[in-house]
C-alpha cells in the first residue's frame, strides 16, 4: 500500500486514487461544472458562437482610506445596464464637511448625473442605470455632495474608473448568424439551374427569380438600422463648468496629480485673521502646464478682509508670482479646488492665497491668507 504517490493498492487491485490524483479530479469536475454555469448564463448551453459578449468589469479607483468598489456592465440592446457596487463606505460627511449624499456621475464631453449611490449602515452602497444615451464611452466619478441633485461635482471625490473606460455593450444579434447561412444558399441552387437548362428543358431553361438573395439582402442592413435608429440624445443645457470641456479638465487634473513619480504634497497654513485655517493641496507640472488639486479647512469668508475674493498664485523663483485662479466665494471649505496653467515656466512652485478686491491682476496686491509652509 502506498500513501504517497498516486494509487492505494491491496491484493492487487486498485481500490482508491491517493490525495493528489483525488484533489485533481476534484478540481477538473469544479471547472465543468464553472463552465456549464457559465453556458447557462449566456443562453443555457447554447452554442457559443451565438452567445452574447463578456460583461464588463471595471475596479474603481479609491480617493477614500478602506472603500472598495466596482463596476459591472451587462449587454443589452440599449448599450448595457451597468452596476455599480461599493464596500466599506463612510458616512458622506467624513468626506466632505457638510455633505449628505453620494453622486454618480458620467463624464466624456460633458458631465452628466447619473444618480444617487446609497449607502446603508453598514456601509454598502449600490445602483443600477442603463448606458448614458449619447456617450460613446466613458468615466463613471462618485463624489460626496451636500444634496442628492447638485448641478455638477463640487465634493471631494471617492470613486472613479479610467478616462473613457466604461463602454457600451450590445448583444450579438440573431439575424447575423442567419444572414450568413442565406447568404451561401444560392450558389449551389443557380449550378442545378444551368444543369437543367444544358438538358433542353424549355420549362427550366428560364433563369429563377432571385428569392433566396433577396432576404439576404435585407436581413444585414436592420442590425446597423438598429443603432442608427435610436433617437438622438435629448439636447441638454450646459452645465456652469463648461460642459465640452469638463470632462477633459477633471481628469487630466486627477491623472497628472496623482502620479507619484511627478506630484507633490503641498501644506497651507494660514496668515493673520486666518491663522486657524488651512489646506493641502496636490500639485504636478507635465509638459509646461501646472497643475492643482487642494481642499481648504477652516478658512474664513472675504468678507472678513473687506473683500470678494480669494486668488490663488503659484510662486515660483524664476519667474515669480504667478496668477492660478480666483476661489470660490462661498463654501470655500467644502469643495476640492482644481487649477491648471498652460505656458508654466517652471517645475517647482508652491502655493500662495491672497484677499484681493479686483483680479486677474499680473500680481498680488492683498493680504495673504495662506502660504505653503513645507517649502
Amino acid at each position: 500500500m502506498s500513501h504517497g504517490g498516486g494509487l492505494v493498492l491491496r491484493g492487487g487491485r486498485v481500490l482508491a486514487l491517493a490525495r493528489p490524483a483525488f484533489l485533481a479530479l476534484a478540481l477538473a469536475a469544479a471547472c465543468a461544472s464553472t463552465r456549464a454555469a457559465v453556458r447557462a448564463d449566456d443562453g443555457g448551453g447554447a452554442n457559443m458562437s451565438d452567445a452574447a459578449p463578456r460583461w464588463l468589469v471595471v475596479q474603481l479607483r479609491s480617493f477614500v482610506p478602506g472603500a472598495a468598489g466596482r463596476v459591472v456592465v451587462e449587454p443589452n440592446a440599449s448599450g448595457g445596464v451597468v452596476r455599480l457596487r461599493a464596500t466599506r463606505l463612510p458616512a458622506p460627511s467624513t468626506v466632505t464637511p457638510g455633505a449628505r449624499a453620494f453622486v454618480v456621475w458620467a463624464t466624456g464631453g460633458e458631465v452628466r448625473r447619473l444618480g444617487e449611490l446609497r449607502r446603508d449602515a453598514r456601509g454598502n452602497a449600490s445602483i443600477e442605470f442603463s448606458h448614458p444615451a449619447g456617450f460613446a464611452s466613458y468615466s463613471l466619478l462618485v463624489t460626496a455632495e451636500e444634496g442628492a441633485q447638485p448641478e455638477h461635482p463640487a465634493g471631494a471625490f471617492v470613486f472613479s474608473t479610467r478616462a473613457g473606460e466604461v463602454s457600451p455593450l450590445y448583444p450579438v444579434r440573431r439575424e447575423e448568424a442567419r444572414t450568413t447561412t442565406t447568404t451561401t444558399t444560392p450558389p449551389p441552387r443557380a449550378a442545378a439551374v444551368r444543369e437543367r437548362t444544358v438538358t433542353g428543358t424549355p420549362r427550366e431553361s428560364p433563369a429563377p427569380k432571385p428569392t433566396p438573395a433577396t432576404p439576404a439582402v435585407k436581413l444585414a442592413p436592420p442590425v446597423r438600422s438598429v443603432a442608427s435608429a435610436r433617437p438622438p440624445a435629448t439636447p441638454r443645457a450646459p452645465s456652469p463648468v463648461t460642459a465640452a470641456s469638463a470632462a477633459e479638465f477633471y481628469e487630466s487634473i486627477n491623472s497628472a496629480v496623482e502620479d507619484p513619480s511627478a506630484a507633490r504634497t503641498l501644506t497651507l497654513a494660514g496668515e493673520g485673521r486666518a491663522r486657524r485655517g488651512g489646506g493641502e493641496a496636490r500639485v504636478a507640472t507635465r509638459a509646461g502646464t501646472a497643475y492643482v488639486r487642494v481642499r481648504f479647512r477652516r478658512v474664513p469668508p472675504p468678507a472678513r478682509y473687506g473683500v470678494r475674493k480669494y486668488v490663488m498664485w503659484a510662486e515660483t523663483q524664476d519667474e515669480g508670482t504667478l496668477f492660478l485662479r480666483a476661489l470660490p466665494a462661498t463654501r470655500l471649505n467644502r469643495r476640492t479646488v482644481y487649477a491648471r496653467r498652460p505656458n508654466f515656466p517652471s517645475n517647482d512652485f508652491q502655493l500662495a492665497v491672497t484677499a484681493e478686491r479686483s483680479y486677474p491682476r499680473p500680481r498680488p496686491r492683498g493680504r495673504r491668507v495662506l502660504t505653503t509652509v513645507n517649502r
